[in-house]
C-alpha cells in the first residue's frame, strides 16, 4: 500500500477578488495538515469543533485583510476574525473548503493533492 504524505501547503483565496491584486499583496493562507494526535487534542480541550481544527491548521497568513472600525482605525485580520467575523464569513468557508478538499482521503486511502 501506498499512501502520499501530505506536507504544508499555501493557497491564495479567491475572496473579495484577491487573486487579482498584485502578486506582491495577494492575501496567502499556508495550512498544516493536522494529524489524528492533534485533532484528538482539539477535540479533548472541549469536543471536536472543525473551526477550531481550520484555526490550528492555519500556519501564516500573509497579507491577510485589513479591518477598518466606525472610527476608521485599521487592523490586520487574525485568524480568530476570520473565524468570527460575519464579514469575512465566505471567506472562512472557502479556507474550510480547501483544507477539507486537500487532506481528505479518497477510496483507497490515498491523499490527492492538488
Amino acid at each position: 500500500m501506498r499512501i502520499q504524505i501530505l506536507s504544508d501547503w499555501t493557497y491564495i483565496p479567491k475572496f473579495a477578488g484577491n487573486r487579482d491584486e498584485p502578486e506582491n499583496e495577494q492575501m496567502k493562507v499556508t495550512f498544516h495538515p493536522l494529524s489524528g494526535k492533534e485533532e484528538l487534542e482539539i477535540s479533548s480541550a472541549g469536543g471536536f469543533s472543525f473551526d477550531q481544527v481550520i484555526l490550528r491548521a492555519i500556519s501564516k497568513i500573509e497579507n491577510p485583510p485589513i479591518l477598518v472600525d466606525q472610527n476608521g482605525k485599521e487592523k490586520k485580520a487574525t485568524k480568530d476574525d476570520i473565524a468570527q467575523r460575519s464579514e469575512l464569513k465566505s471567506l472562512f468557508y472557502e479556507l474550510v473548503g480547501e483544507y477539507s478538499d486537500v487532506t481528505k482521503l479518497g477510496e483507497n486511502e490515498q491523499v490527492n493533492l492538488k
